[in-house]
């Protein structure tokens, strides 16, 4: 993290020299939230001066594809409102030191270094990190390729652990269960789905699922819908067949439709010593 004590302020002054630069490489309209390390005003008149023009992020479209954070005082309805807004399409997220390093260099900072040196801003960036961890949004990437759907993990009322995400999306096996159709759609849904904190104590449940999308969601998935299966074999006081031919079913889909595309090593079974 740069010094708090360097002057920022002072290097403003002299920045909009560059402002042809700062217009080539942030374009002509960007969106602004926070303060940190310079009071978002002062950020917002300095690329004023550079004839870029801020506009509000509740304001935005989706051509609109750059934003600027503060380390503080961000607004986070603010973040949920424009990844929601750019699902599917492209979003360039800049913390402010980000725009004033490009500056520097010459050059957009996301052509000039790799993903690995661009995560070293968001270090300490709290903004970046609920990016990142609440929203699934796999910051230094440019690319929103998710839906915008959440679901919010809440552990208060002490049910969630005991349902989980499956449940809580719908997913239903067996006798009194979904028809297969219905069962895939949501078991898309679950790879989609952003996993939102709403009680205290759910963080590592939602690192354990993965972000959407991902590998490790993927995983997640065919480990419970397989242990599912295999308590299902264990009962021996009711006739599971039905749910357990579902669990197999939606377990082998999982497999032939996404297990080629990710870097999974290992599949699951349902097999009961």
């Amino acid at each position: 993290m740069v010094n708090a004590v360097f002057g920022w302020k002072a290097l403003l002054v002299n920045l909009p020299r560059s402002a042809a630069l700062c217009r080539g490489i942030l374009g002509s309209w960007v969106m602004t939230t926070g303060n940190g390390p310079l009071d978002e005003l002062d950020f917002d008149e300095f690329l004023s001066a550079c004839n870029v023009y801020v506009i509000c992020p509740f304001y935005s479209t989706r051509e609109d594809n750059v934003l600027i954070i503060g380390h503080d005082d961000w607004n986070k309805d603010f973040l949920d409102y424009i990844i929601e807004t750019h699902a599917g399409g492209i979003l360039r997220v800049y913390s402010q030191e980000m725009v004033i390093t490009s500056l520097a260099l010459g050059a957009d900072i996301f052509e000039v270094l790799s993903a690995e040196e661009l995560r070293t801003f968001g270090n300490g960036h709290s903004a970046l990190e609920y990016l990142s961890q609440n929203l699934g949004f796999e910051w230094p990437t440019t690319d929103i390729v998710f839906s915008s759907n959440r679901l919010v993990v809440d552990f208060a009322n002490g049910v969630w652990p005991e349902h989980g995400v499956l449940n809580k999306m719908g997913y239903k096996v067996g006798k009194q269960g979904l028809v297969e159709s219905s069962r895939r759609s949501i078991l898309r849904k679950v790879r989609e789905v952003h996993l939102q904190v709403g009680s205290d104590s759910t963080t590592s449940y939602i690192k354990a699922w993965g972000s959407p999308m991902s590998s490790k969601r993927l995983s997640k998935m065919a480990e419970c819908i397989a242990s599912f299966a295999r308590a299902k074999k264990r009962m021996k006081t009711y006739d599971n067949r039905q749910a357990i031919a579902d669990y197999e079913a939606d377990l082998a889909w999982l497999k032939q439709t996404y297990y080629q595309q990710s870097n999974m090593k290992f599949w699951p079974n349902t097999n009961v010593p």
